[in-house]
């Protein structure tokens, strides 16, 4: 265990960066979708409830990552290849994300849990498998990556349109170059 604690070690276990990052388009979206009448309460349950539904879906790709990430000089050190979180103890952490996620988000809005699920199966259970094997990997993660301003919209409208559709593509089209010009 690091001399830094525990907490800090779970706490990058979540992606904290990408937690923020997806959190925001989806709170950009829910004001978007609000016209002007924003209720406090869905938003609070929805931003708690989607970070801990992405936080969660970090957990499980570093726990699906740990044998890659202990063979990479710059992820060597992760919490899991490092040994400072016991895997089991992540995927308890992990689930854990989920359910409470899954509650607020249920609270919040049944469709933005919906969608909120239908982002955490893409980049879980597509994106993070494919992701060593092929670049392919590529177009699961950005529709994962995408459906964030849907929950937010969802949560603000209890409905899918045409916006929410465009914020979708919006940034789906975005990451594609972005993640090509990263991985180059």
């Amino acid at each position: 265990m690091s001399n830094s604690g525990v907490f800090p070690s779970y706490y990058r276990l979540t992606k904290p960066r990408m937690v923020f990052m997806n959190v925001l388009v989806a709170a950009a979206a829910f004001v978007f979708a609000s016209h002007n009448v924003i209720i406090w309460g869905v938003f609070g349950l929805m931003l708690v409830g989607l970070s801990c539904i992405v936080a969660s879906a970090c957990v499980f790709n570093n726990f699906a990552d740990r044998f890659l990430d202990a063979r990479m000089e710059r992820t060597k050190k992760r919490a899991l290849p490092s040994g400072e979180i016991h895997p089991t103890h992540a995927l308890i952490f992990g689930f854990i994300l989920f359910f409470c996620g899954a509650f607020l988000l249920w609270a919040a809005d049944p469709l933005a849990l919906l969608i909120a699920l239908l982002g955490f199966g893409v980049y879980v259970f597509i994106y993070t498998p494919i992701k060593p094997k092929s670049g392919y990997a590529l177009y699961p993660g950005a529709v994962a990556g995408a459906t964030p301003p849907l929950v937010g919209y969802a949560a603000a409208a209890h409905t899918l349109d045409y916006y929410a559709l465009a914020f979708f593509l919006i940034l789906f089209l975005w990451q594609i170059p972005h993640f090509l010009a990263i991985a180059r």
